[in-house]
């Protein structure tokens, strides 16, 4: 009917069942069939089989969404770089950590430079044909790892498949641990000197305890010797005060005076203040209420 209303050429999409259950697609093309003086006489139909272009087309489309559920599920970002350093596809874990890119180069993205990399792995995994690795940082600090995996495009030209892994959080973590572990063996390390130091000590006590009690209670020998005692218990305390801080105990809350916690703290960092130019003024009420705490924790915390 179209063809008769003056259509020149017409288009139909046809779909036919078997009668073994399988269909087969075809396009129907009609074109008017002119006379000598240009009339109508009839129409010339004819049928194309485009049953396997259609199934073909039904398998990219399926491993089309396939790969889409892929990509999106995957926990890495994903793009594609060509070597004029262009990025051609980005997943949306990608996006998310980038933003959309399509377009840019990626040197400006990833490094936030304005030129390529000296060494640019992009260009050593295509040269080599072989997965290549590195590390960057953006300017908002976080951290990504990347994979270089060459392959050929359907245009014949040599590009990479990207895989970043976010891993700012692991970086994170295994400086956290690294400290934790320096402070352990500081804190082993103070615990160590500390004994060391309490056996001279207490010999040191003990010799001015005899001392005393040879030369009375007057006198400048009993004077000396009260001195090299009252001194003697002092490092023995900040020596017991820096065992306990050493040792992290975690015996439970207890009641215990603010006021000395923190002179004890002031005790351990006198020295670190005297050299650092720094005089420490404190006007503590002896009568504060002692309060419930677990007291080397509020030490460490002063």
């Amino acid at each position: 009917m179209v063809i008769l209303k003056g259509e020149k050429r017409c288009e139909y999409f046809l779909a036919k069942q078997r009668p073994d259950g399988f269909i087969r697609h075809f396009v129907l093309t009609a074109v008017p069939f002119l006379g000598t003086e240009g009339e109508l006489i009839g129409i010339v139909e004819s049928f194309n089989d485009i049953t396997d272009f259609e199934q073909a087309k039904a398998v990219i489309k399926t491993e089309r969404d396939k790969l889409k559920r892929i990509l999106g599920n995957l926990v890495e970002g994903v793009s594609i770089i060509g070597q004029d350093y262009v990025i051609e596809y980005q997943s949306e874990v990608s996006k998310r950590y980038f933003r959309d890119c399509l377009g840019q180069f990626c040197f400006k993205v990833m490094k936030q430079s304005d030129v390529p990399c000296e060494d640019c792995l992009m260009h050593r995994a295509i040269q080599t044909e072989t997965i290549q690795m590195g590390e960057f940082v953006l300017s908002n600090e976080q951290n990504y790892e990347a994979t270089y995996h060459p392959f050929t495009d359907l245009d014949g030209k040599k590009k990479v498949i990207v895989l970043f892994k976010d891993t700012t959080e692991i970086k994170a973590a295994m400086a956290a641990a690294s400290r934790t572990k320096h402070l352990t063996i500081l804190g082993e390390l103070a615990a160590g000197i500390a004994h060391e130091i309490n056996n001279p000590i207490n010999g040191i006590i003990n010799y001015a305890q005899i001392l005393m009690d040879m030369s009375g209670e007057s006198g400048q020998s009993w004077d000396v010797a009260s001195r090299i005692l009252k001194e003697g218990d002092r490092i023995a305390g900040i020596v017991n005060r820096l065992l306990s801080f050493a040792r992290g105990n975690r015996e439970g809350k207890l009641y215990v005076s603010i006021r000395n916690i923190l002179l004890d703290s002031l005790t351990l960092t006198a020295i670190h203040l005297r050299r650092n130019y720094v005089i420490v003024k404190t006007d503590i009420s002896a009568d504060l209420p002692q309060i419930m705490a677990q007291p080397q924790e509020l030490e460490q915390a002063f």
